[in-house]
């Protein structure tokens, strides 16, 4: 009676977790996506979305792949059917639990495993995807950055002979001035 009541809690919390997912999911998918600092190009945006699919999916498959190994539980009571078996001499029936509960394991094991591989893949392809596009956008920035500073040197050597020009003219100016203002001053003191 208690390993039914834990397998209707682990069906119903399975259950919730899968309706979640799918809820948040189904959110995000419809709020709008505003960018602030830099645009996720959209095949970007798309792979990463079926990334997200794929792992809210996954879970609740690795849950009943999982649900379909056999618990301690589930274990003990098919140590104790069995040995009730010997008792009334049914060997060929243990043999026949055995090797089904055997034969399921595997099963579900080698199909966990295909799932994993195929997770780790699309883990891979994403970390290739997300590194390329972090190249790109560094190796952008850089350009960009050297062409910015290349203008800002330029601006900064017009700048210097522009106020360098400035100098000399308002130093000629000041030669002229008071020239002339001795001059002045010599003629009327003459």
């Amino acid at each position: 009676m208690n390993l039914r009541s834990e397998q209707n809690s682990s069906d119903s919390l399975l259950e919730a977790l899968v309706e979640k997912n799918t809820q948040t999911l189904t959110e995000m998918e419809l709020k709008p996506y505003a960018p602030t600092v830099y645009a996720i190009p959209d095949t970007s945006w798309a792979a990463m979305l079926e990334l997200l699919k794929d792992a809210s999916t996954f879970q609740p498959t690795l849950y009943q792949k999982l649900k379909a190994l056999a618990t301690w539980e589930e274990v003990q009571e098919l140590a104790s059917q069995l040995g009730d078996q010997l008792e009334e001499g049914q060997a060929q029936g243990t043999k026949k639990v055995l090797s089904a509960l055997t034969q399921n394991n595997r099963q579900a094991l080698s199909q966990i495993r295909e799932e994993l591989e195929k997770e780790q893949a699309s883990r891979e392809s994403f970390q290739q995807q997300a590194g390329k596009l972090q190249e790109e956008f560094t190796s952008r920035l850089s350009k960009e950055f050297s062409a910015w500073q290349g203008k800002l040197e330029e601006f900064q050597q017009e700048t210097e002979r522009r106020w360098r020009s400035l100098r000399r003219r308002n130093t000629l100016g000041l030669l002229l001035s008071w020239a002339l203002a001795c001059g002045a001053l010599w003629m009327l003191l003459r």
